[in-house]
């Protein structure tokens, strides 16, 4: 990341039946503190990204009907910069995002708390969270799916996506006992 440069890293899967048709799984790889040299950002959010490469592993072998794109957003931390850019321009060219599933934050558990995955979502979105709540028993069925909110004032790419009216959910660790080393050179692995 530079203030002049920070790519999206953007790979895609095309559909075999209905191309034109897309679901992104997508998350920020930038992360910050109040050191712009040191910045380790393990939870926030090399581990949204790790999510991200662990889907295109599982994923990229079979086929789907439908576009699959898996994005690794820029600057988030700068204000949802990448994943503003992308959702603009996928808006602008009329892209048929059916689905956007972003990740932030899901490596942490702070000790005594249950573990389980917080989704956030808007009105619009209730269906990707009811297929979210409804799918995750079938493939980690160990993982409760809780809802989930953002504390007032933060947000993550998922709201890119809205902002361009498209339906997205956000993967979080715990709405309510996140990770406190968040933001500072403590966000380490382990």
């Amino acid at each position: 990341w530079s203030t002049t440069y920070g790519p999206n890293v953007v790979a895609v899967l095309p559909g075999s039946v209905d191309p034109s048709r897309t679901v992104l799984i997508g998350a920020h790889y930038d992360s910050r503190t109040g050191n712009p040299d040191i910045a380790p950002g393990a939870d926030d959010n090399a581990s949204g990204t790790a999510c991200v490469l662990e889907c295109a592993r599982v994923l990229a072998p079979h086929e789907f009907e439908y576009t699959i794109v898996l994005a690794a957003f820029c600057a988030e931390e700068q204000g949802l910069l990448g994943s503003e850019a992308y959702a603009a321009a996928a808006q602008a060219r009329g892209e048929d995002l059916m689905a956007a599933v972003c990740a932030d934050m899901i490596g942490f558990l702070e000790s005594g708390d249950a573990l389980d995955l917080d989704i956030i979502d808007n009105p619009s979105s209730m269906w990707l969270r009811t297929l979210a709540l409804e799918m995750a028993p079938l493939y980690v069925p160990a993982l409760p799916v809780v809802d989930g909110s953002l504390p007032g004032g933060a947000s993550s790419d998922h709201a890119s996506f809205w902002a361009h009216g498209f339906d997205s959910i956000l993967f979080f660790e715990d709405t309510d006992l996140y990770n406190w080393h968040i933001h500072s050179y403590g966000d380490t692995v382990g």
